[in-house]
């Protein structure tokens, strides 16, 4: 669903682009920090006593769990130490 007009669809990137590559960028990895943090600070909530393993598990999961088969995703989370 897109409900923006088009003209405001293209003011807006055209804000975006005018920033340099090297602030946008940083703008992307504040978001995604920012992200993390929300989704492991509600893993955390939901299991209080959870290993770092099963959280790094966990989060992988939340995160990924649409872009991968459930055989898939087994053998990825088998990889995690």
């Amino acid at each position: 669903m897109n409900d923006t007009s088009v003209e405001i669809d293209a003011r807006y990137r055209s804000m975006i682009m005018a920033i340099k590559p090297q602030e946008r960028l940083k703008m992307v990895g504040g978001m995604w920090d920012s992200g993390k943090r929300l989704v492991m600070s509600s893993i955390r909530n939901e299991f209080p006593e959870i290993s770092d393993q099963e959280l790094r598990r966990k989060f992988f999961s939340r995160i990924y769990r649409n872009d991968f088969s459930s055989d898939e995703m087994d053998k990825i989370l088998s990889q995690f130490r």
